[in-house]
C-alpha cells in the first residue's frame, strides 16, 4: 500500500510488457505468402460472385455471364485488392520475423510475384512485368509498415 492515509487504496506498481522474442523467418515468410495468396484468391472469389449476382440481377444473358472474367472493372477491383492482401502479407510477416523485415518482404514478394506469373494466361507481357513489379512493391511497403509498428511496439 503506497498511500498510508487510505489502507484500502489499490497498490501502485509499474507494469512493463515484456517484447515478444523474434520469430522464425521462414515461419514468418510463410505466413505472410499465406495471406497474401489466400487473402487474394478467396477475395477474388467473392468478388467474382458479387458481379455475378449483380449481373443477373440487371439482366444479363448467359452470354454476358460467360464473358465475366474479362470484364475491366472486375479486373481492376480485383488488382486493388489483391495489392491490399499482399500489403497485409508483408505486414504479417514483418510483425512475425521483427528482425530483417525489409529483406524477408522482398523476398515474399518474389515468391508471391512468381506464383502470380506462374499462374498468369495473359498473352500481355508488359502488364504482367508491371503486375510482379508491384506485387514485390505492395509487399515491401507492407513490411515497412510492419517494421514502423515493431519499432512503436517492441
Amino acid at each position: 500500500m503506497n498511500d498510508p492515509e487510505n489502507p484500502y487504496a489499490a497498490p501502485h506498481a509499474e507494469l512493463r510488457e515484456t517484447p515478444r522474442a523474434a520469430g522464425s523467418p521462414f515461419l514468418a515468410v510463410l505466413a505472410g505468402f499465406a495471406t497474401d495468396t489466400a487473402g487474394t484468391f478467396v477475395s477474388g472469389i467473392a468478388l467474382t460472385f458479387v458481379h455475378a449476382v449483380w449481373m443477373i440481377h440487371s439482366g444479363a444473358t448467359a452470354d454476358g455471364i460467360a464473358a465475366l472474367a474479362s470484364t475491366p472493372a472486375l479486373s481492376a477491383a480485383n488488382m486493388i485488392v489483391g495489392t491490399a492482401w499482399s500489403i497485409f502479407g508483408g505486414y504479417v510477416c514483418a510483425r512475425i520475423a521483427k528482425r530483417r523485415e525489409l529483406t524477408l518482404g522482398a523476398l515474399q514478394g518474389s515468391l508471391s510475384m512468381l506464383l502470380g506469373l506462374w499462374l498468369s494466361a495473359r498473352a500481355e507481357a508488359l502488364l504482367d512485368l508491371l503486375l510482379a513489379i508491384a506485387t514485390i512493391a505492395a509487399v515491401v511497403a507492407g513490411s515497412a509498415i510492419g517494421r514502423r509498428a515493431n519499432l512503436r511496439r517492441g
